[in-house]
């Protein structure tokens, strides 16, 4: 019971950084700006690259990529639980909570 309690959790968590990510993706000028110029750079650097050397940067970004969504989803995650701390804690002090 417990497992599948996490396991619904982490698809949570998953599901809902991707749609954060969305929203910021689409709503956020200065992410799209960085997004632009990040796509400008990597086309730069692949053609100074021989094809060998494309295909390590194509690894290496698939292991970052996959760094940064395991990140996200963790803080997403440590941020529910701070949420459900802080509420608990203030559960008692305030009688609106």
């Amino acid at each position: 019971m417990l497992s599948s309690l996490k396991a619904h959790f982490r698809n949570f968590v998953s599901s809902r950084t991707e749609e954060i990510g969305r929203r910021i993706v689409s709503s956020n000028s200065e992410y799209r700006e960085l997004s632009a110029k990040s796509i400008a750079l990597h086309k730069s650097i692949r053609g100074c690259l021989p094809p060998d050397g494309r295909e390590l940067l194509e690894e290496y970004e698939g292991v970052i990529n996959l760094m940064r969504a395991l990140a996200c989803d963790e803080m997403y995650e440590q941020g529910l639980k701070d949420g459900m701390k802080l509420r608990r804690l203030f559960r008692g002090q305030c009688g609106q909570c």
